[in-house]
């Protein structure tokens, strides 16, 4: 139970010193933690696989990468690639405490007049005012109405916007050009900017915006730092305006409009532009 055993796969062109095996308590997807994750070991360039063995409960991650023959970690990470993105997680098992305990218990306490059913339970754990819990824990999805459906809009509701906005309907309304962040101009060494960077170079350049919608959405499925986070949630914002569902591109907007007011704004504004209410 406390084994874990990892595997891999390398090209026949592949040239290196060694084959490094990290581990670390949280997701190794950045140059950063991969200097501080745990060096498990180090192996021959021929070998495939590994086996880990966890003593301490918790969660892990994983990734393997190559020893140059310089003798520098070669620092690109792909999450699913050579970064394992679903954590290990090793929980503890009270099982065999419980019963230790209760038989001790039952050597130390006289025996009750009637019989009577006695559960054990850990002992819960009160938390002050104030007080963080201990890590890990639980992950909390970051956009959490990515696969949501739009509710149904009341039918006075629909006819009083549409009172509203006769006049303003008949305005000319312009398409906005698509807005790529000077960050995602080039190709990205690591794991989390390269993965955007694909999914932009392979779907979202070339107008394939129904595809971009579904990559991106499975890349925010996975943690990744707020800065990329907020880049990937502002690009399925316009690949939903393109896709010309506009409530769930404003939906992506208004996620990101406190870090980037003004460019937000006009993308919100220009999604209302086109925005219909239901028939």
């Amino acid at each position: 139970m406390n084994k874990v055993k990892l595997t891999w796969s390398t090209s026949e062109t592949f040239s290196a010193r060694k084959i490094v095996v990290m581990r670390a308590e949280k997701p190794i997807i950045n140059q950063g933690m991969l200097i501080s994750a745990n060096i498990l070991q180090e192996l021959s360039t021929d070998t495939k696989e590994y086996e880990d063995n966890i003593q301490d409960s918790g969660t892990y991650y994983y990734a393997v990468v190559a020893r140059t023959q310089a003798g520098t970690l070669y620092n690109i990470l792909i999450p699913s690639v050579n970064a394992t993105v679903t954590p290990v997680v090793l929980s503890k098992d009270f099982t065999k405490q419980i019963y230790k305990d209760m038989q001790e218990q039952k050597k130390t306490e006289p025996e009750p007049d009637s019989i009577s059913t006695m559960t054990v339970l850990p002992e819960e754990k009160i938390y002050s005012e104030g007080q963080m819990r201990e890590l890990p824990l639980p992950y909390l999805d970051l956009i959490d109405d990515l696969y949501k459906k739009p509710s149904i809009t009341n039918p006075e509701v629909i006819q009083a916007g549409k009172e509203l906005s006769m006049e303003y309907q008949n305005s000319k309304k312009k398409v906005l050009l698509p807005y790529i962040f000077e960050e995602d101009l080039i190709s990205n060494p690591e794991g989390d900017g390269y993965y955007l960077f694909k999914i932009l170079k392979t779907h979202f350049i070339t107008e394939d915006y129904q595809t971009s919608v579904h990559e991106l959405k499975k890349f925010l499925s996975i943690y990744r730092e707020p800065d990329i986070t907020r880049r990937a949630a502002f690009y399925l914002g316009e690949a939903q305006y393109y896709c010309r569902r506009y409530r769930q591109a404003i939906a992506m907007f208004l996620f990101v409009e406190d870090d980037l007011p003004v460019l937000a704004r006009k993308w919100i504004d220009s999604s209302l532009d086109f925005y219909k209410l239901d028939k």
